[in-house]
């Protein structure tokens, strides 16, 4: 077995059930993985809620993470059911400054789908619907930019490569197969 790379893998999982912990993978007999298991019953909704409102109030901007988290306050420890908390989480976003950048747009979809799964009373789906003002066409367009964006790396990474052992410019876009000119724009930034 090749080894391509000397990073260590690493996943970290939230759960709504599982306690923190730690589990491992084993991909074979010799080789494994630890999964990070952090468990979202260990915040409770309330002192989430105010540390974010300080934040919001205090600085603006909500980091990644953060929005992740919002986006899951109905999963933390809470008095309130289900749909209240998604209603709630909504309600915060609705008041942020600056989500239209693609995570926060992103996070809207995660409402928007926990809204779909977990929200039986209409009344109260439209009303977190209109809050959030998204659709999943946000969130499909967000991971296909992701993705997108992910396979550009990795050609830009192969295009080097190639041009580092010699190959010429047609020789890299089609075996990259990728264009002349996606070729010839990395080559003139990297070789600037």
């Amino acid at each position: 077995m090749e080894i391509k790379s000397k990073k260590p893998i690493e996943v970290h999982v939230l759960s709504s059930v599982e306690t923190n912990r730690v589990k491992w993978y084993h991909v074979n007999p010799d080789s494994k993985f630890p999964i990070y298991i952090h468990s979202l019953k260990c915040y409770n909704e309330k002192e989430f809620i105010y540390s974010i409102k300080t934040k919001i109030r205090d600085e603006g901007n909500l980091n990644e993470k953060e929005l992740l988290m919002l986006s899951l306050l109905c999963f933390m420890e809470t008095e309130k059911d289900i749909p209240e908390a998604i209603h709630d989480s909504a309600t915060i976003m609705t008041n942020m400054p600056n989500l239209n950048n693609d995570v926060g747009q992103f996070v809207k979809g995660i409402i928007l789908m926990l809204c779909d799964k977990f929200v039986d009373d209409e009344l109260l789906n439209t009303r977190i619907v209109n809050k959030v003002g998204g659709n999943m066409k946000v969130v499909e367009d967000y991971a296909d930019r992701v993705a997108e964006r992910k396979i550009n790396e990795k050609n830009e990474a192969l295009v080097i490569k190639l041009r580092k052992k010699g190959f010429k410019i047609e020789e890299i876009a089609e075996t990259a197969d990728v264009s002349r000119d996606f070729v010839e724009k990395i080559l003139t930034k990297v070789e600037a």
